[in-house]
């Protein structure tokens, strides 16, 4: 649903993996965005992008009480492999929004999921 944390990491993941670094940025905090400028000026999300099979799961959401924060609990899983041999990989994260000026924004200068 559009307006929510959710809908605002689904808009980076989507970004950050079709190599949209522009629409990626603006999707961070303004403190994460200057965070990542100072530290990983050059390429934005260098080695970032998702693998064939890769698939994310929201699992749950929580919001603070005053709605200014709120974190996605993630889970990321990969499939992949060659020939006969297939792996199989999973795992969470949480991830922390803030809204700012009205609008979810991720708090993570270098979220790679």
């Amino acid at each position: 649903e559009p307006g929510t944390p959710e809908a605002t990491l689904q808009t980076y993941v989507d970004a950050v993996w079709s190599g949209d670094s522009t629409l990626a940025l603006s999707l961070l905090t303004e403190k994460a965005r200057k965070d990542h400028e100072e530290n990983y000026s050059g390429s934005p999300f260098l080695n970032c992008g998702s693998e064939a099979g890769s698939m994310l799961i929201v699992e749950r959401v929580t919001r603070s009480a005053d709605d200014t924060q709120a974190t996605v609990i993630v889970r990321v899983e990969s499939f992949g492999g060659s020939g006969i041999s297939w792996d199989r990989s999973s795992w969470t994260r949480d991830v922390a929004l803030v809204r700012e000026a009205g609008e979810w924004r991720i708090a993570d200068a270098y979220l790679c999921l």
